[in-house]
């Protein structure tokens, strides 16, 4: 007996032997035509099979065929043979597989690290990030025996085994020194969830982990700049002024304050324009509110300032981001 299905899907015809037809479909493909055969040697041994082929034709794509193959108790050498289209189900598992690559792949490269560990402090997962900052393979971790005490620099005291932080509790949220396996301590900041199963009991953590070293040494070179540009600005053989956008001197070095003859007290706060002798403090004026104004820089002015005494000086204004001329 042969139905209608078995012939739509083996391309069967009468007076063809029915595995005849089952053979040619895989007949392009050696592992597949060695795997039916396989499974036919077991049939015919009396005993129970089934397996899962590709049906590739040229210029298509490649169908999938489910092939079960029983022995009929009692009926010695019948064998009920069936055939099912799997192809949809393959399709949406490869996809699904792909889908799952890219996540683990996005969860394993993410910029900060994940892990979990069981009540008992011992890691479940580590992505490939974290394990890095801790100089080993995530294996070394899952695998290697090690607890999360274990890469904690200070581990807390009187505390759960998979706890972070002292006191514990469900939500956990600070900062941490963490010890690599290789001798490296850096600083983090951790966020972690404690998650329970349904007899109560502590299952597993969700834990986020960033390491605060760039940010660390970002920081460092900022104020490492701020205090050079500070003696710069202090120690310059020129005078340099800060002024704001109403035209007030906000700051200056002391070069400046010796130019004008006068001290800090007196000027900070005042307009620009009246370090200026009168008959030019237009001119200055419409400099500084040029500048203001987004002008590139011109050549410098040349002007006379009063003050404690009065000079001639060259005046050179630029606007600087976020802040009035200089």
């Amino acid at each position: 007996f042969v139905n209608s299905t078995f012939r739509s899907l083996t391309g069967w015809s009468e007076g063809e032997p029915p595995l005849c037809a089952l053979e040619r479909q895989f007949a392009d493909d050696a592992d597949s035509a060695d795997a039916f055969r396989r499974l036919c040697e077991r049939v015919k041994g009396g005993y129970s099979g089934s397996i899962e082929l590709a049906v590739r034709q040229q210029g298509r794509a490649a169908e999938w065929r489910r092939i079960q193959g029983q022995p009929i108790d009692g009926h010695a050498g019948a064998v009920m043979w069936r055939v099912e289209d799997i192809t949809a189900r393959r399709e949406l598992e490869q996809v699904t597989r792909r889908e799952q690559t890219q996540l683990v792949d996005f969860m394993d490269h993410a910029p900060v690290g994940f892990f979990s560990v069981d009540q008992d402090g011992h890691f479940q997962f580590v992505n490939a990030t974290l394990a890095k900052w801790l100089g080993c393979a995530p294996e070394d971790l899952v695998e290697g025996g090690r607890r999360l005490h274990d890469v904690l620099a200070h581990p807390p005291a009187s505390s759960a085994p998979y706890d972070l932080l002292d006191g514990g509790g469900m939500e956990q949220r600070g900062e941490i020194a963490m010890d690599g396996l290789q001798g490296r301590r850096f600083q983090a900041y951790v966020a972690q969830s404690v998650v329970r199963g349904e007899d109560g009991r502590i299952s597993h953590t969700r834990s986020v982990v960033r390491d605060l070293t760039p940010e660390r040494e970002w920081q460092e070179a900022l104020r490492l700049s701020e205090q050079r540009f500070q003696r710069f600005f202090e120690d310059a053989p020129i005078g340099i002024a800060l002024v704001d956008e109403g035209g007030r001197l906000a700051e200056c070095n002391q070069a400046f304050l010796a130019l004008i003859g006068s001290e800090a007290g007196n000027v900070l706060g005042r307009g620009m324009a009246d370090l200026i002798v009168p008959a030019e403090r237009a001119m200055v004026t419409e400099r500084l509110t040029a500048v203001q104004g987004g002008s590139d820089p011109a050549a410098p002015l040349e002007v006379r300032l009063t003050g404690g005494r009065e000079l001639v000086a060259q005046l050179y204004a630029r606007r600087l981001g976020g802040v009035g001329p200089e």
